[in-house]
């Protein structure tokens, strides 16, 4: 695990081209818009109505630093002798949270770019309401990841005894 939340941050360039291509498939298939995907670079460009745009997915805006800590954190459960199975489970739960909600804030940007332009669009697309869908996607997928591991066998709040073998 911890391996994998190092490999998260340092191979973050590829992990941000697979979110921008990702994000254009969403956007061609949901929105039904003309995409074009940078092989290269974690950019795409569409064509809503009269409104074209491409978006980079910057490090400030991928889910490969919202991930570290969960990595982290589930890494540090392992080593205290964890159950594996709650541990993957708890942690793959929070990361497609995490990476889902990251994908509507995508389509969101799109849809608000094609409804009313560029500069509207993109501010209240990326800036008001994706900002907020991330966070709730945020809280959502750390509450589950934390109920999940302190659940017991019935599903009730436990205590750190649930995630360790009995």
């Amino acid at each position: 695990m911890v391996v994998c939340a190092f490999a998260a941050v340092l191979g973050e360039a590829y992990y941000r081209r697979y979110e921008a291509h990702i994000g254009g498939f969403l956007v061609q298939e949901l929105l039904g818009a003309w995409v074009h995907l940078d092989p290269n670079r974690p950019d795409f460009y569409f064509q809503l109505g009269e409104s074209v745009m491409g978006l980079r997915i910057s490090y400030g805006c991928s889910t490969s630093i919202l991930i570290f800590p969960v990595l982290l954190s589930s890494a540090l459960c392992l080593r205290g002798r964890g159950n594996v199975g709650k541990v993957l489970l708890a942690t793959s739960v929070a990361i497609a949270i995490v990476f889902i909600t990251n994908c509507m804030r995508l389509l969101i940007i799109a849809q608000f770019v094609g409804n009313w332009g560029v500069l509207a669009g993109f501010g209240w697309g990326h800036t008001v309401v994706g900002s907020l869908v991330v966070l709730v996607g945020i809280v959502v997928a750390y509450f589950l990841y934390m109920r999940i591991l302190f659940a017991d066998q019935n599903g009730r709040k436990g205590r750190w005894e649930s995630v360790s073998h009995r």
